[in-house]
């Protein structure tokens, strides 16, 4: 082969791949990415560094090289500047390709078989997330050290060199810095070596030792996330999550998301070609030849440890799994060409539709993933602009639909720039699901009341999101609240915010730090309760020299009738929940009086200090 041959070869499926996955190029980022990009913000110095880099988190996970060190240093060097993070993960990926049709070169005696396989998972629907969102980049990487050592250990049984044995060993004890999968290498080295290289079955021995202690270790000292999305259950549906995830790696069974009425054609492709690969894997394994069924193994072994999670069923997961597929698909199309005209235009007939069917799923699939990354880039890139001219702002993001939410909201990337009053505008959750595990829309609620007092007082802005910009639309939104009558009603008072100041009585005292004192004796007025089933929630602070002659009785009341009393017997934060008269329901508004029983009056200050307040809230 000369050295362009050489370097075409290796090129074909690199090409290819980027060919069909051009927009991650461009894309920005999106949900997980921006959890582990604010990895740096934990480093405040060297002392932090040890837990940043191995505190167990994301389901008790420690994943030191393909999410740790890699956004630490990423996000210290680059920021958000997307592009560098990008170029490292079609690197990492390339190097996966070629690796993939250096090994199935080798396992098929065929260096074509190994170029149509690399090519053949290039081509996959599968690896469109991990090549979209940074954070699944412990899937490509821990790929890379499997690969890498089993592609050593293939160079080893060729010429017994201990480079190659050193190599295995360093790739495979990586992996353990990637993705935990990597606990199944030596149970693919094994299956090799008992298919097809039976007198190294013993050489496989050793590398089970990593592997027991790191589950061991992992069983044992690292606390799993109960509940949710990544409950272990072994029960009656792992034979189906097995067919979905063969399903999706086997043709273009996902066709409908992206045309209308395609899934049949889709599902049809789909089933032809598992039935021509494993009428192929029957075919070889009567000839002896059990590299087929080391194939099939593969796919089986690297799927097994995500079978038993019924509630989180992704194609994510698949990219390492389905090579074992694609490499025996690559050797099908070879051996069918060289079959006659019949099988040739068989496996070529099955090879293109697989690839045209591939192509419309990642167009869709790349093109969903790059738009609503530019909108995340928009809502965050043009917040942190608006912040640096309103520092104490609340925002409120009007035209947030499910997509552009579930594209980067649940892990708010908003804390990258120390935002922190960022808030759907109320309404706009309606047209949101959130994930409970992951705190559902309370973070992100915004009352009518809240927002029209925080727009009168000039602390909110709201923004309609638009693609590429964020259009500021707090006049007309305004207008709109005036007209709802829900939005004029007083349900909440923060007494130490001084825009509140009008709906407290004059005895109050100016606010402190964010707290503001009562006398003996002070009123708040509030809007009554829409119906007799709603409570008053009161927050509060009390110091210790105002409980230090003992317990404290705060008496509320309105509409001359008692609401409740609260007895605060030690310092500190204090809360209480009241339930609110009958005869308040429905009142335009209320006024609630309370009274201490005891006032603390300190030395050369005339004043007198009963209790500290927060909030008020009816709900």
């Amino acid at each position: 082969m000369t050295r362009f041959a050489r370097a075409a070869y290796f090129a074909a499926a690199p090409a290819i791949c980027l060919a069909l996955f051009w927009r991650v190029l461009f894309s920005w980022f999106l949900s997980d990415d921006f959890a582990w990009l604010g990895k740096p913000l934990e480093v405040q110095s060297f002392h932090d560094l040890p837990a940043a880099l191995f505190r167990p988190e994301a389901q008790g996970t420690i994943r030191v090289l393909s999410e740790r060190l890699f956004f630490l240093v990423f996000s210290s060097i680059f920021g958000l500047h997307a592009l560098p993070y990008r170029l490292w993960i079609l690197a990492t990926w390339f190097a996966d390709l070629t690796l993939a049709s250096l090994i199935g070169a080798r396992l098929t005696g065929s260096r074509a078989a190994g170029l149509v396989a690399a090519i053949l998972w290039a081509a996959s629907l599968n690896i469109t997330y991990p090549l979209s969102h940074v954070a699944a980049y412990n899937q490509i990487l821990y790929s890379l050290c499997i690969l890498s050592a089993f592609y050593a250990r293939l160079r080893r049984y060729e010429s017994d060199q201990k480079k190659w044995k050193i190599a295995e060993w360093a790739a495979y004890l990586a992996g353990f810095g990637a993705l935990e999968t990597v606990v199944m290498y030596p149970a693919l080295a094994a299956l090799h070596a008992l298919l097809l290289a039976p007198k190294r079955l013993r050489s496989t021995l050793p590398l089970f030792i990593p592997a027991a202690i790191f589950g061991a270790l992992h069983l044992l000292l690292i606390p799993k996330t109960p509940g949710g999305y990544y409950d272990f259950i072994v029960d009656g549906r792992l034979p189906r999550t097995l067919l979905l995830y063969m399903e999706w790696s086997l043709g273009p069974s996902r066709l409908d998301k992206w045309i209308s009425h395609a899934h049949w054609p889709g599902a049809l492709v789909t089933g032809l070609i598992a039935i021509a690969l494993l009428l192929f894997a029957i075919d070889r394994f009567r000839r002896r030849d059990y590299a087929g069924l080391f194939f099939i193994g593969w796919f089986l072994l690297l799927i097994a440890p995500v079978l038993p999670l019924p509630n989180h069923v992704v194609d994510y997961y698949l990219p390492l799994p389905e090579l074992g597929l694609a490499w025996l698909g690559g050797w099908a199309i070879v051996a069918g060409w060289r079959a006659g005209a019949v099988f040739r235009e068989v496996s070529i007939s099955l090879a293109a539709l697989y690839l045209i069917g591939s192509a419309v799923e990642i167009d869709g699939a790349t093109r969903f993933f790059y738009e609503n990354s530019v909108r995340m880039r928009t809502v965050v890139l043009g917040l942190r602009d608006a912040v640096r001219a309103n520092p104490n702002a609340v925002f409120l993001l009007a035209g947030v639909d499910n997509d552009l939410f579930r594209s980067g909201f649940e892990d708010n990337p908003f804390r990258l720039y120390g935002l922190k009053e960022v808030y759907l505008a109320p309404g706009s959750e309606k047209a949101v699901e959130a994930r409970a595990d992951l705190g559902g829309m309370a973070r992100w609620s915004y009352s009518p009341q809240a927002a029209l007092h925080a727009i009168e007082h000039g602390r909110a802005h709201v923004y309609q999101v638009l693609r590429d910009e964020l259009k500021d639309v707090t006049h007309d939104y305004e207008i709109a609240l005036r007209a709802d009558p829900h939005a004029s009603r007083v349900d909440f008072v923060d007494a130490g915010d001084a825009s509140y100041s009008s709906q407290l009585g004059s005895t109050w005292y100016s606010s402190e730090g964010g707290l503001r004192w009562m006398p003996k004796m002070a009123t708040i007025r509030m809007s009554g309760p829409p119906t007799a089933s709603e409570k008053l929630y009161v927050t509060g602070y009390v110091p210790p020299p105002i409980v230090a002659a003992g317990p404290v009785t705060l008496r509320f009341s309105a509409g001359g009738g008692e609401i409740g009393t609260g007895k605060i017997e030690k310092e500190g934060p204090f809360s209480f929940q009241f339930a609110l008269p009958a005869a308040l329901a429905g009142q335009q508004e209320m006024e609630i009086a309370i009274e201490a029983s005891r006032v603390l009056r300190p030395a050369n200050d005339p004043r007198d200090f009963g209790a500290v307040f927060g909030t008020f809230a009816v709900r």
